[in-house]
C-alpha cells in the first residue's frame, strides 16, 4: 500500500466518522426537542391536575353540605312538632 493510498483511506475514515457524529448530533437535537415537549406537557398536566383537585374538593364540600342539610331540616321539623304538639 502506498503512502498516498493510506492517506486517502484515512480521510475516508474521518469523513465516515464525521457523518456518524453529525447523525448523533441531529439525533441529540431531536431528543432534546422531544424532551422539551414532554416537559411542557408534564407542566400542563400538573396545572390541569391541580385544577381538577380543586374542583373535586369543591364537589366534596358541596356533597358534605348536601348530606348535612336534610339532617338540619329533619331536626328543625322535629323541633316544630315538639313545640306544636
Amino acid at each position: 500500500m502506498s503512502p498516498k493510498s493510506s492517506s486517502n483511506h484515512s480521510k475516508e475514515g474521518y469523513s465516515h466518522r464525521n457523518n456518524g457524529c453529525t447523525t448523533l448530533q441531529a439525533e441529540l437535537v431531536s431528543l432534546r426537542s422531544q424532551q422539551k415537549e414532554a416537559i411542557t406537557e408534564i407542566e400542563m398536566l400538573k396545572v390541569t391536575n391541580q385544577e381538577l383537585e380543586t374542583k373535586l374538593e369543591q364537589i366534596q364540600q358541596g356533597l358534605q353540605e348536601a348530606r348535612e342539610q336534610p339532617v338540619d331540616q329533619q331536626e328543625e321539623s322535629f323541633r316544630r312538632e315538639e313545640t306544636e304538639g
